[in-house]
């Protein structure tokens, strides 16, 4: 009984700091990682999460410094055939009906700098 009393205190403070600082400032369902962009050369390839069948993906890259970061996406559509999409700041993509790892590669212009992934 005291665990069951605990636990609705526990969810009823979580509820009330949410309304407080607002949604924004929790990540949900995102996962971050820290990378390095090259100058005018392409990074290795960094896999995002893997799938099986269709889903949708969002990956930010936020670069440290004023420096521009161009991001390269390689993923499967939904016809199967491989796409090699280049974006900046932020893209969304949907991956076709298989089982794969989307990779991103990076690189900065006009010098290197170090990047936080979040997707």
């Amino acid at each position: 009984m005291f665990q069951r009393l605990f636990q609705r205190r526990f969810f009823v403070a979580a509820i009330v700091t949410l309304a407080t600082v607002g949604l924004s400032a929790i990540p949900l369902h995102a996962d971050t990682f820290f990378a390095y962009a090259p100058p005018h050369v392409w990074s290795a390839q960094y896999p995002l999460k893997g799938h099986i069948g269709p889903a949708c993906y969002e990956v930010t890259l936020r670069p440290v410094g004023k420096t521009v970061v161009v991001g390269q996406v390689e993923y499967y559509s939904a016809s199967g055939a491989l796409v090699v999409q280049e974006f900046q700041g932020s893209i969304t993509f949907c991956v076709g009906n298989v089982v794969a790892q989307p990779k991103i590669r990076l690189k900065g212009v006009p010098f290197g700098s170090a990047v936080t992934v979040i997707h």
